[in-house]
């Protein structure tokens, strides 16, 4: 399966449901650029191609130096005729590792203070709906390295099944997402995109155990004749 859509079939708790008028969407603002921190921070950059406005395409190339979170926190600002972004995403691993998995995960933080919380707080994705509208993956393709998406809940997906991500490789992920509108004085937020790859369990071959377990038998002897010995 190369394309998941994530639209049922989870279980949705959504404890806020705020009503925003008649703007119903929010959109993705650039610039500024988005901030960019996290333990696996190589590099990353975005830009925003905004064409159709009701459908902007975002491209974002991003670098992993360390098996770490990268986090991206974008601007939103309230527009009429968007909610849908679709994202091309160019990642390379120089973890030094190979990757067999890959989370992605989206939040709000909130930029102000307002009946949901207060400036800095961070919220899950699908915890606040404006106008039935969520922060929500609504498909993700990232074939052929993984062919497998779990959608844990439907602001955090993971990628497995699959050759994965090998070390010095690259992956091509593109996911769309709906983005509600921000409300002034009550629902104020920054949208903040986390992803993390998970490196490979390494299992070592039929050889290499035979020779463990001939090591171990050795030791063993050893100790016994050192028994004797004494």
């Amino acid at each position: 399966m190369k394309t998941s859509e994530i639209l049922a079939g989870f279980f949705v708790m959504t404890v806020w449901v705020l009503a925003a008028g008649s703007t119903q969407a929010g959109v993705i603002q650039m610039p500024p650029d988005p901030v960019v921190s996290g333990p696996g921070l190589g590099s990353a950059t975005a830009t925003i191609d905004n064409t159709d406005p009701a459908a902007p395409i975002l491209s974002v190339n991003k670098s992993f130096d360390a098996v770490g979170a990268i986090e991206m926190i974008f601007d939103v600002v309230a527009r009429d005729d968007s909610n849908t972004h679709t994202f091309n995403e160019v990642i390379a691993n120089g973890t030094g590792v190979d990757w067999s998995e890959f989370q992605l995960e989206l939040f709000y933080e909130l930029t102000a203070g307002g009946i949901v919380g207060n400036a800095g707080d961070r919220f899950r994705g699908d915890s606040v709906a404006v106008n039935g509208v969520s922060l929500v993956f609504t498909s993700v393709t990232a074939a052929p390295e993984f062919t497998g998406i779990i959608g844990l809940n439907t602001s955090e997906v993971l990628l497995q099944t699959g050759p994965g991500v090998p070390a010095g490789g690259n992956f091509d992920p593109t996911f769309t997402i709906t983005v509600p509108n921000p409300v002034a004085s009550a629902f104020e937020f920054d949208l903040v995109l986390v992803q993390t790859p998970i490196a490979s369990t390494a299992v070592p071959e039929p050889a290499s155990l035979a020779l463990m377990g001939l090591g171990l038998a050795g030791i063993g002897y050893r100790r016994h004749r050192n028994k004797i010995a004494v």
